[in-house]
């Protein structure tokens, strides 16, 4: 449950064989950790251990994160392909049509239908948040990957466990004021925090409620009264 932005393949490298970390290529580290983990759920699973049902507590805990990652990281092409999909039009929301299988694959691992439904649409929020903060940002620099990492931390704060129980829904209701000189990417930063909020999933539609584009809206501050703006970011007197 990290942020990708503050994981390093020198970290990943000591949880699994080289051999794995050199087969993701220019993909994230943490890809590296896919087939591993796969095998060791697919033995629990020959040892009928591998159900959350059958669980409890922190080891309960331990064995959704590892499903959730496991999950998550099986579907990122489709993942990807939506996202792009979504991109390539505009304010129309594309059906997922790997959603059935995701869905099915989560209540496989004992989440129930209500569960499954909300964390595959985390795993939307997740793949679109990695696109656009390192999509939208230039640079490499020990700046920029602070940054990166800062507006991850600003969508999910900083345990994403916390934000799945409690703030999944809410986050919209804090504002960021990002600062900085003309030109150095404010409003790339504040596009990828607006286009990687949660969208719920509707299963019987099986869309996603409303399209990327819809989440982010440019307004002109200098359209409006000073006085507006005041009340807006200040409150009323």
């Amino acid at each position: 449950m990290a942020n990708p932005f503050d994981v390093s393949r020198r970290q990943v490298a000591a949880l699994v064989p080289a051999s794995a970390l050199a087969a993701v290529g220019d993909h994230h580290a943490l890809t590296a950790l896919f087939p591993v983990l796969a095998a060791r759920l697919d033995r629990l699973s020959q040892r009928n251990a591998g159900s959350l049902t059958q669980y409890a507590g922190e080891e309960r805990q331990w064995l959704a994160d590892a499903r959730l990652f496991y999950g998550y990281h099986r579907f990122l092409p489709d993942l990807d392909r939506l996202i792009g999909q979504e991109l390539a039009q505009p304010r129309q929301p594309t059906p997922a049509a790997f959603a059935d299988a995701a869905l099915a694959l989560l209540r496989e691992q004992g989440f129930n239908q209500t569960e499954a439904v909300r964390y595959f649409g985390l795993f939307y929020q997740l793949r679109r948040a990695y696109r656009f903060i390192d999509s939208a940002l230039i640079g490499s620099s020990p700046c920029m990957r602070q940054f990166r990492r800062a507006l991850w931390n600003n969508i999910f704060g900083c345990d994403l466990r916390v934000y799945e129980r409690y703030l999944w829904n809410r986050m919209e209701d804090f504002s960021t004021l990002l600062l900085g000189e003309t030109g150095s990417g404010k409003g790339s930063a504040a596009a990828a925090i607006g286009r990687s909020v949660f969208i719920p999933f509707d299963p019987a539609s099986n869309r996603f409620q409303h399209g990327v584009a819809d989440t982010f809206l440019t307004v002109n501050l200098a359209e409006f009264p000073e006085s507006l703006i005041e009340s807006e970011l200040f409150g009323h007197r």
